[in-house]
């Protein structure tokens, strides 16, 4: 079923992963699905794009964005209160799926309670912007960090949009390490990436 126009996402806020060791072992991970099934290398997700998804949103005027760069560059003061003296660590542990389509590694906060905190402060301040920035979060909030999303193209060249799950299996009850809740970034969606390989950004600030 397709989406609406005017349902469709236009952006999404996101923690970039950056932490070495994660980008290393989840790249472990995609090569070992690539090594069952060569096709899939273009369904993996880049290393330069490792990101967890904070929220969705339709952006539909320059006011609009003007008003979500605003809100994100404000967000390193604003943020302070909810941060202070608060574990940020994200645990990256596990691989999980959406319907077999996706395979992401489950994010385990260290502190449940701080994540939820700062989730629900961030979607408050977005929703004083009122219809200029709608969220469009469909789903219960699941916070995870994809490895590989089987495409439309591809799955009809295998017949099927499934990924086994043999192909991660031995990497299924994995510790892939620790990314800080350090960074945000208001990101485009869109193919074109940013000169460092990650999303084209509005704009992304340091936590």
């Amino acid at each position: 079923t397709s989406i609406p126009d005017e349902d469709r996402s236009t952006h999404f806020l996101a923690v970039r992963v950056t932490d070495p060791e994660v980008i290393a072992n989840l790249l472990t991970v995609q090569k070992n699905i690539v090594d069952q099934e060569e096709i899939l290398r273009d369904c993996c997700m880049k290393e330069g794009l490792f990101h967890i998804t904070l929220g969705m949103f339709r952006i539909m005027d320059i006011e609009g964005i003007q008003a979500a760069v605003d809100l994100v560059d404000n967000l390193t003061t604003d943020s302070s209160e909810v941060m202070q003296g608060r574990d940020t660590s994200l645990i990256i542990r596990n691989l999980n799926n959406f319907g077999h389509r996706v395979v992401y590694a489950e994010v385990h906060p260290r502190d449940p309670q701080f994540f939820q905190d700062f989730v629900s402060f961030i979607k408050a301040k977005f929703d004083l912007l009122g219809e200029k920035v709608k969220s469009t979060n469909s789903f219960e909030f699941i916070p995870h960090l994809t490895l590989t999303k089987v495409s439309r193209p591809i799955s009809r060249i295998r017949r099927s949009q499934y990924i086994s799950q043999s192909y991660y299996a031995e990497h299924a009850a994995n510790q892939f390490g620790e990314q800080r809740l350090d960074n945000l970034q208001l990101c485009i969606i869109e193919s074109s990436t940013r000169f460092d390989g990650f999303y084209t950004t509005l704009t992304d600030v340091k936590l």
